[in-house]
């Protein structure tokens, strides 16, 4: 994790979502990085930690794992004219917690 960090190959966006806050909607007002350090000790251990290295740095490195209909809906929709960020939003939680439900069962 820390050659990627001082490479810089990690994409900012991703980099946020777990190092940032405002990232984290919810009841925390922390980020992921920090709940997972208060509760690993260190950055070492974190990074070892199994949780991490299946879940954070896969999605830090390969993006997120979701279906082809659910990455072809949203395109088709971004690339529609006078499409706003809220209905893109909108079509995001709706496809999320679609996928949820479906692996749920």
């Amino acid at each position: 994790m820390q050659r990627l960090m001082d490479r810089q190959a990690i994409p900012k966006n991703r980099l946020r979502y777990f190092a940032e806050a405002d990232y984290n909607p919810g009841k925390s007002k922390e980020s992921r990085a920090a709940l997972f350090l208060r509760n690993a000790g260190s950055e070492a251990e974190m990074y070892r930690h199994g949780h991490f290295a299946l879940f954070y740095l896969s999605y830090l490195i390969n993006g997120a794992d979701l279906p082809m209909r659910i990455q072809e809906a949203f395109l088709a929709t971004a690339k529609a004219p006078f499409v706003s960020v809220d209905q893109l939003v909108k079509l995001a939680r709706k496809q999320v917690r679609e996928l949820f439900l479906s692996r749920s069962k």
